[in-house]
């Protein structure tokens, strides 16, 4: 599917259009479950393609009718795919997060990196918003089907963020928590830094951790 877009002007008193067309994928765009979700990633494309100036991109008409038809078309297909993907990859016994987390069941919990403000621009803090009942402006504990730990304030406030956190998924034996690799991105720091700090939820069994986590803690034999 192609989308266009149309950017008029007035030269030499005509109406003159400056067109630009490129191709979209409507399936993948599928998963993301909102149009308007779906406009912001299309004029966030454009605005990286350089062709229009950043004054212009406000003034551009989208043409995406025939896009959206097929988008919709889409979703209940995708949806389908990313069920069946997850029902493969996690289940509450499973103590190993997976590294690609699309859709959760009905008593998972995203845990993800978060800073003391709250602003979940990037990485897994962006997909929490995104998918999962995120909260801008809130920066710690549950949110929606997420939960937020602070590893942007240094090792010390982290370590009392997943102290909460810990104790917290203890008295929530009905959630299951899937930790992400929380301060490995752009906080900056190791496995070997983050994993002992969750020492504590080893014997929880409603709390998976990263592989990556597992290794340097060991994992629960028992």
């Amino acid at each position: 599917m192609r989308i266009n877009v149309i950017k008029f002007e007035i030269i030499n008193g005509k109406k003159v259009g400056k067109a630009f067309s490129f191709p979209m994928d409507a399936k993948k765009m599928a998963r993301y479950k909102t149009e308007a979700t779906v406009r912001k990633k299309v004029e966030e494309y454009v605005a990286k393609s350089g062709l229009f100036k950043k004054s212009e991109l406000n003034d551009l008409k989208y043409d995406m009718t025939d896009f959206l038809q097929e988008w919709k078309k889409q979703k209940p297909i995708v949806e389908s795919e990313m069920l069946k993907e997850l029902e493969a990859s996690t289940n509450t016994g499973n103590r190993i997060t997976p590294e690609r987390i699309n859709r959760l069941g009905s008593n998972e919990i995203f845990v993800f990196g978060s800073n003391a403000r709250g602003l979940h621009h990037g990485g897994a803090a962006k997909v929490a918003v995104e998918r999962f009942g995120a909260i801008m402006g809130q920066g710690h504990g549950l949110q929606g089907k997420s939960y937020a730990i602070n590893t942007m304030s240094g090792i010390s406030e982290m370590k009392k963020d997943i102290k909460l956190f810990c104790e917290f998924a203890e008295l929530n034996p009905q959630k299951h928590f899937l930790v992400t690799p929380i301060g490995c991105g752009i906080a900056g720091y190791s496995p070997n830094d983050i994993a002992p700090l969750f020492k504590g939820c080893k014997k929880l069994e409603n709390v998976s951790l990263p592989q990556s986590f597992w290794k340097v803690i060991g994992f629960p034999t028992g």
